[in-house]
């Protein structure tokens, strides 16, 4: 007897919390993931993995200190793209 199975995913109201509960996750992410800021802080990680920083922690600690004012100045420009 599998309670998951053939109790939880036979019950409506059960799979309707889930799929709301999914939906409400996903929305969260796309809206941070696509926000000014994300979007800067991947643009400077991208320059920083030209420059060769390579998969060293300090290197990562180094460039992310290093990188803030690049960070902060392209958030007030509006995103990486704008001028």
């Amino acid at each position: 007897m599998d309670i998951l199975r053939d109790d939880l995913f036979k019950n409506k109201y059960f799979l309707i919390i889930v799929l709301v509960l999914a939906i409400v996750v996903g929305v969260i992410y796309l809206f941070n993931y696509n926000s000014v800021e994300s979007r800067c802080k991947r643009y400077v990680q991208n320059l920083g993995s030209m420059l060769g920083t390579g998969d060293s922690k300090l290197g990562d600690l180094q460039l992310q200190a290093a990188s803030e004012s690049l960070v902060q100045d392209c958030v007030k420009r509006g995103g990486p793209n704008s001028r």
